[in-house]
């Protein structure tokens, strides 16, 4: 909902430039369209149990393991 980002560099680069331009026309591309529907975004509020849950892996799984699978 009002994420940042820090990054840390010298100098700004041209790839920075444009992925923070592409950031910034997204966002206003999607609060036009919630502002078109009538949407207030929400956070999501979500025990960090359940987004962990979601990621781990069975350690007796074998093949997921030989295969270096992060259950994602």
């Amino acid at each position: 909902l009002n994420g940042r980002a820090i990054l840390y560099a010298d100098k700004v680069t041209d790839s920075m430039k444009r992925a923070i331009e592409e950031t910034q026309r997204r966002r206003e591309k999607q609060r036009e369209h919630n502002e078109k529907h009538k949407i207030t975004p929400r956070s999501v509020v979500k025990p960090v149990k359940d987004i962990i849950d979601g990621v781990a892996i069975d350690p007796n799984d074998r093949a997921a393991l030989s295969k270096g699978s992060t259950g994602s």
